[in-house]
């Protein structure tokens, strides 16, 4: 009954994507990551799982697939979130349902987080790590 009230007070407000997420079931969300017949709904699949594991850790949904050129600079993030508990952090996502994660992928992140102003950087993936993306994620987090 509300739902025609509602609905335009979410979607001016950014919390249209936050409904749609939180509706889809946990089975249906993993089983989307571990096909493979559709590459699109299981890299869409992996970036509602981030967020849904970010708002298992009481963190605040931001934006989804942002590209804004205010936020992202013309880059698109996955996701951001956001919390304000004892001290701010803003945390930008990044998905990628590959086999491996790269330097260049960590590298665009990190220099993203310049335009975003995050200060979590998540990369959440189906691969593993390349031996220069360890590494080079090492120099950055040892800092």
């Amino acid at each position: 009954m509300a739902e025609p009230i509602l609905a335009p007070i979410y979607k001016a407000a950014g919390f249209a994507d936050v409904r749609k997420i939180r509706s889809i079931p946990w089975p249906d969300l993993l089983a989307d990551v571990k096909q493979n017949a559709d590459k699109d709904k299981k890299g869409r699949a992996l970036e509602i799982l981030a967020i849904r594991v970010c708002q298992l850790l009481a963190l605040d949904f931001y934006g989804w697939r942002e590209m804004d050129d205010s936020i992202a600079a013309g880059g698109e993030v996955d996701g951001f979130m956001h919390t304000a508990r004892l001290v701010y952090s803003r945390w930008q996502i990044q998905c990628k349902a590959s086999d491996k994660i790269s330097l260049e992928t960590i590298a665009k992140e990190v220099g993203m987080a310049e335009v975003t102003l995050a200060n979590v950087i998540l990369i959440v993936s189906t691969g593993k790590l390349t031996a220069s993306a360890r590494t080079y994620r090492e120099r950055i987090v040892g800092k």
